[in-house]
């Protein structure tokens, strides 16, 4: 029975021993920076999630001034829509399943720092085509590209590629963004304002056009209508009706004139 314990207590002993050699390191809190959430190691920024919508996406060189050196895994996970990605010089590790089942991912470019590729960090991203690499061919033979990764594999890099300069902020890039969206629905409400106020004009002068038209019209069917009306017959002499008259006149004449002179005479 003795034994036993002793045997125990030895056990129970060595494996607080081997759990006290251990270092504890605790768990990095993520600090979301634009579209990226990202957790720090000392100086050092390794991207754990990335929640944007871009079908091109530029991985900042740093974040928040702190450089960028790895990807985490799953960072950039079912990102369906991603066509292109480009990862910034500085990096050196991209870790498992970072760009898996991204379908729709064609290009992926890669600095000449990467030295590690996790396993699956491709997987199914079956229309990827074209790799870059800023490195030369010695380079990319030197870099450590775990399973999972045939798709990448198959595909011959260009080497000695040129990476697109990145600003040293994600925030800034997020807020000049955001100002050039700013500037971009502007210059749409304003464009869309003076199309209605253009519209507008033309429905008036439409509207007055119409109007005239109408006017006109009325005056044609006007026109139209005293035209179609008989034309009185005219006023001309009617010959014997004119002697006639000139006759009883000249009769009453001489009746009147032989009657008042008569009386004189007697």
């Amino acid at each position: 029975m003795k034994r036993s314990a002793k045997i125990s207590a030895a056990v129970i002993g060595t494996s607080l021993l081997m759990l006290s050699s251990v270092p504890f390191t605790a768990s990095a809190e993520a600090v979301t920076s634009g579209d990226y959430s990202y957790e720090l190691q000392g100086a050092d920024v390794t991207i754990v999630k990335y929640t944007g919508e871009d079908e091109e996406i530029f991985i900042p060189a740093s974040l928040d001034g702190n450089k960028v050196t790895a990807i985490g895994s799953q960072a950039f996970q079912m990102n369906p829509d991603v066509v292109s990605i480009e990862v910034p010089d500085g990096v050196t590790k991209i870790g498992d399943h970072a760009f898996a089942i991204d379908i729709g991912l064609e290009t992926i470019t890669l600095p000449a720092t990467v030295t590690e590729i996790g396993e699956k960090a491709f997987e199914q991203c079956t229309k990827l085509k074209t790799v870059n690499f800023a490195g030369d061919e010695s380079a990319w033979g030197a870099v450590t590209i775990a399973d999972g990764n045939d798709t990448l594999t198959a595909i011959t890099p260009a080497y000695n590629a040129a990476l697109t300069p990145q600003s040293d902020d994600a925030g800034a890039e997020s807020e000049a963004s955001s100002s050039e969206a700013a500037s971009s629905e502007d210059a749409s409400s304003e464009e869309a304002s003076s199309e209605a106020v253009s519209s507008e004009e033309a429905s008036s002068a439409a509207e007055t056009s119409s109007a005239v038209s109408e006017t006109t019209s009325s005056a044609a069917a006007a026109t139209g209508a005293s035209s179609e009306e008989p034309v009185p017959q005219g006023s001309g002499f009617n010959i014997p009706y004119v002697i006639f008259g000139i006759l009883i006149g000249v009769a009453l004449i001489d009746i009147i004139y032989f009657s008042v002179k008569k009386p004189k005479n007697q």
